[in-house]
């Protein structure tokens, strides 16, 4: 729906893209007032910058303005900074020097209004408010500002990058801008539709946790003629080496046997998850390889109109500069996990209600006991993924001497479980014998060995054994609940060093993850 609503819009503006509007009115952007644009007093800067009076933030953030579509006006938002770390941005900063706070801003427009609801207008009155913003574009400190996109989770929040434009090409400059990573925009908006043409664009604005660069002295192989099929879409290779290099790169203290990430290079834009391969041969060699699945969008011409504009084209400095880089959104990791509402609803249909009140009791009980108990509390810390002070509970023992005052790891125990029970309103409901994990499929090794209805399943501890009920979200029917059942890989198989994930079989009339409501494992 959110898609439907961009799309609406940026179709609109593609087709009103350099042409003179009716009215100046209507051509008018909204004006931000310079008493707000120029309000830098809750801007995050440390004690360095502020003795240099440097009014700029060294980490890469954008400034962000409210839109109140509701009283139809600009105000401040807090917090009035935010971080910004994606392939765009990346190329932004690093290559093409934008100065990010002067020439981006993060419009999020309101979504829910103040005071009485019958003075509130109709939520089709806010959208003619907000697609008129998004049209007009907006003034600020002399300057105009036009959309130029949005990832994905932004868009369903409502949160849009403008760009800063020239006076004299204003709307077309957001538009060219985008070309340079996307060069036929505007063919794969009138082959595929504008929806499409949102969310193509939008893996350029995901948001990644590091953007990390690729071996430079080492030839990285690209490798696009991996087999591809229902069982493994979304799902790449990483060789154990490369793998090595990214996580001394981010600081990881133990290397994620999957990475969720994204890319720009070799002619197209990835999105989806590389598993890590850890026979012989990928040990000695630096290697990724996207099978067709993740390769979403094209980022070059066709070969005859690409002939003529190559030693011009500006996606080509873009791709030379990204994919010497690779995007990284999440990886596996010990994540415990924990009943929402769509799981009750559907366990509630072949499980009784009594067997779930107990479990929210039990949960209940180990919460309230961790605020006198010791074993209570690094339970319960170990169970919502407070490895520090699990670690500290560990060390108790190895204190020799009981001091006057109690010792300092037990007192960190005891902290971090007051605060998962006061951080909020909501308590989360944990399963302490379940894993959050991310899913995958490796059919170079576990082709031949998986059978349909099975499924390797690698916890931080190594490999679990037995039936296992597995789901996703989001889940709508009981029969997206798959009992499958979990099996150990012989003695030698590389995918015993895996941790942290679960690994689905690459054969059979149709694939497990399809069967949850069409999943796929690009991220699931």
């Amino acid at each position: 729906e959110a898609l439907k609503m961009a799309g609406t819009i940026f179709d609109r503006l593609n087709r009103q893209a350099g042409s003179s509007l009716d009215s100046d009115e209507a051509s008018t952007p909204f004006e931000i007032p310079d008493v707000i644009w120029n309000d830098r007093s809750t801007w995050k800067s440390d004690a360095r910058q502020k003795r240099k009076g440097n009014d700029h933030v060294d980490s890469p953030s954008v400034r962000v303005m409210q839109y109140d579509s509701y009283r139809n006006m600009f105000a401040p938002c807090q917090p009035a900074l935010q971080k910004v770390q994606s392939l765009f941005f990346e190329y932004c900063k690093e290559q093409a020097g934008f100065d990010l706070l002067r020439d981006f801003v993060l419009i999020k427009f309101q979504l829910e209004a103040a005071g009485d609801a019958f003075h509130r207008p109709q939520s089709y009155v806010v959208d003619t408010c907000i697609e008129d913003v998004l049209r007009r574009g907006i003034r600020a400190n002399g300057s105009v500002f036009h959309v130029v996109g949005s990832s994905k989770s932004a868009l369903q929040s409502r949160s849009l990058f403008f760009y800063r434009c020239s006076a004299t090409r204003s709307r077309l400059d957001s538009q060219r801008l985008l070309e340079r990573f996307i060069p036929d925009l505007d063919a794969l908006t009138a082959k595929k539709g504008v929806a499409k043409r949102v969310k193509y664009a939008g893996l350029l604005f995901t948001g990644c946790q590091h953007v990390l660069e690729l071996p430079k002295d080492e030839k990285t192989e690209v490798d696009h003629s991996l087999r591809d099929d229902q069982f493994t879409d979304g799902c790449g290779v990483i060789s154990w080496l490369l793998a090595e290099h990214l996580r001394k790169q981010a600081g990881l203290d133990e290397m994620p046997s999957v990475w969720q990430i994204r890319y720009y290079g070799h002619g197209f834009i990835c999105k989806g998850v590389l598993v890590v391969d850890g026979s012989k041969e990928m040990r000695a060699k630096y290697f990724i390889g996207f099978r067709k699945s993740l390769l979403k969008v094209p980022t070059r011409r066709p070969m005859e109109r690409r002939m003529l504009t190559h030693s011009t084209d500006p996606s080509r400095s873009v791709s030379e500069f990204l994919q010497r880089r690779i995007g990284v959104v999440s990886w596996s990791k010990r994540n415990v996990g924990k009943l929402n509402k769509q799981t009750v609803a559907l366990l509630s249909a072949n499980m009784p209600e009594e067997e779930l009140l107990e479990i929210q009791a039990d949960q209940l009980r180990s919460v309230q006991n961790s605020a006198t108990h010791p074993l209570a509390a690094a339970e319960c810390c170990a169970t919502h993924g407070e490895r520090p002070f699990f670690d500290a509970f560990q060390r108790l023992p190895r204190v020799r001497a009981i001091q006057e005052h109690p010792p300092s790891e037990y007192t960190q125990v005891l902290r971090a479980a007051s605060q998962l029970v006061c951080a909020s309103e909501k308590l989360q409901v944990q399963l302490p014998a379940s894993r959050l994990l991310l899913g995958a499929s490796l059919p170079e090794h576990l082709h031949e060995f998986l059978q349909e209805g099975e499924c390797v399943v690698m916890t931080d501890t190594g490999p679990y054994t037995g039936l296992v009920l597995v789901s996703r979200s989001p889940s709508y029917s009981p029969g997206d609940l798959r009992i499958l059942r979990a099996v150990q890989p012989r003695v030698g198989n590389p995918v015993l060093e895996l941790r942290n994930c679960i690994l689905f079989c690459t054969s059979g009339a149709r694939a497990d993850p399809d069967k949850m409501s069409g999943g796929d494992l690009d991220g699931e």
